[in-house]
């Protein structure tokens, strides 16, 4: 576990390769829809890893695996929210 940064698993595979697992706060409305938020430092620290997953919880019990390679290509600055209250 990697302290003040809300990542939950770091290791390193068979193949020398680094992984980061994150789970992000999240909220999912009765109406299907919803939100997870990614601190800055999760950004980074997902962005630094070989391979990089995150765990996005759901009410229910429910988890849903993203690859976040695939996911940080559509993160843009035009749907980044700033809340400068919140931990960067």
């Amino acid at each position: 576990m990697i302290g003040q940064k809300r990542i939950i698993y770091r290791g390193v595979t068979s193949e020398n390769k680094t992984i980061k697992l994150c789970t992000p706060e999240t909220k999912l409305y009765k109406e299907e829809h919803g939100w997870f938020d990614l601190t800055t430092k999760q950004v980074d620290e997902l962005d630094q890893a070989d391979i990089s997953i995150m765990a996005i919880r759901v009410e229910g019990g429910k988890v849903y695996y993203v690859e976040f390679r695939k996911l940080r290509r559509l993160m843009t600055e035009e749907i980044t929210l700033d809340y400068s209250n919140d931990a960067k």
